[in-house]
């Protein structure tokens, strides 16, 4: 069966979390991308390294978030980037973003689970009615066939 998603939309899902956390907690925008990079263990969240990287290096965040969203192609980390670069160049508050951001993610895997599920279903009842129920039919009624027949034994 496909896997709804990706492991990698997921794995941003539960950075980002861990973000707000780290942003709740008072924790500056820099500190909480060295501190949420260090501690993904998601081999999907290579472009989060990377930023955290150009952080570590010197680079400003807005900098190193506009490099990020240069040069990703995941969609929803060039959201969060987008996020994480206009609350820090605006001063906007962060937490309940990424916390909606995280949220909106997984209700999205959970929704295209579910119509997975649905799509499985439908092909495991297919079998079903064609196959099953003319045999319990046939097989309900060939007796009552055989005695009106009056060939019964």
């Amino acid at each position: 069966m496909k896997r709804p998603m990706s492991e990698r939309d997921l794995a941003l899902a539960d950075a980002s979390n861990l973000m707000s956390i780290c942003l709740a907690g008072g924790a500056s925008h820099r500190e909480a991308i060295k501190w949420v990079a260090n501690r993904a263990t998601s081999s999907h969240l290579e472009e989060l390294a990377l930023l955290s990287e150009a952080v570590e290096s010197g680079a400003s965040v807005q900098r190193a978030c506009e490099i990020a969203e240069q040069t990703t192609d995941h969609a929803r980390f060039r959201e969060f980037v987008i996020k994480l670069n206009l609350s820090n160049q605006l001063g906007t508050p962060l937490q309940q973003q990424l916390e909606g951001f995280a949220n909106t993610m997984r209700l999205d895997w959970l929704s295209e689970f579910r119509a997975i599920g649905v799509r499985a279903e439908t092909r495991m009842l297919l079998p079903q009615v064609t196959l099953t129920l003319p045999m319990t039919i046939l097989f309900s009624l060939y007796p009552s066939l055989q005695l009106l027949n009056g060939t019964y034994i």
